[in-house]
């Protein structure tokens, strides 16, 4: 019976183990996969998209310089957060992507044009923000106007 119970416990404990293990390379391959599309020219694009928009036009630069700054630090934050995150972040890819298409996305991104559309993503990203931007300033203005049409609206305090 005792021979039993050890050879179950060594049995759950090293599937334990190797399950713990493949965890760790999938973990591994999602931060790598982060690091790279958090990238400095990522990171960048996406500021110079929000530091271009036309609605900072009228700045002066002064302002253009603490707008570029508070959006820099704000990236940095971004880009932070995805490092602390990692674990859950794994999880959230393993409800979409088994394990093996994880590595096949890194095993892409380490190829000539996987590379490729990393180091342009964070242009990319800033040249379609730009084109868009006017766009989703409006419909976001239209959604807030229709919002408030049926949203209850706060009563004011009974006067005493």
């Amino acid at each position: 019976m005792n021979k039993k119970l050890l050879l179950v416990t060594l049995l759950t404990v090293s599937s334990f183990t190797f399950a713990d293990a493949k965890l760790s390379k999938v973990e591994e391959n999602v931060a790598w996969m982060i690091e790279q599309t958090l990238s400095k020219e990522t990171c960048d694009g996406i500021s110079n998209m929000f530091d271009n928009s036309p609605m900072f036009a009228s700045l002066t630069e002064e302002q253009i310089k603490t707008v570029k700054a508070i959006s820099k630090k704000s990236m940095e934050k971004v880009s932070q957060w995805f490092k602390d995150n990692t674990a859950a972040l794994t999880k959230v890819y393993l409800k979409q992507f088994t394990a093996d298409e994880i590595q096949g996305l890194v095993d892409f991104y380490q190829t000539d044009l996987g590379k490729k559309l990393l180091e342009k993503m964070g242009p990319l990203m800033a040249d379609i923000g730009q084109m868009y931007q006017p766009v989703m300033m409006e419909c976001m203005t239209d959604m807030q106007t229709e919002m408030m049409k049926v949203m209850p609206q706060p009563q004011a305090p009974a006067q005493k």
